[in-house]
């Protein structure tokens, strides 16, 4: 179980970053929070998208402490964020 959590939090990293990229571009003027809160189904189906990408990961076997994981699990929060969650312009 807390490896599940362990990877859904490192693609979590991932979201984070995609918001962070469109505030510092000046794409957006909300913070986190609202980002997150905006458009709740999308953030929604973001954050469902996420544990699913997660839990592949995880039940293939691969081991979390692999650079190469954690650099496609926070790819893969960042690239969902970025087709989902568009937040307002």
């Amino acid at each position: 179980m807390v490896i599940y959590i362990t990877a859904i939090a490192i693609a979590l990293v991932g979201l984070v970053l995609h918001w962070f990229k469109r505030w510092w571009r000046g794409q957006t003027g909300d913070n986190f929070i609202d980002h997150l809160f905006i458009n709740k189904k999308h953030t929604g189906a973001t954050l469902i998208s996420l544990v699913g990408a997660a839990s592949a990961v995880v039940s293939v076997g691969i081991d979390l402490s692999d650079a190469q994981t954690i650099g496609t699990l926070i790819t893969t929060g960042y690239t969902l964020d970025s087709l989902v969650n568009k937040g307002s312009e």
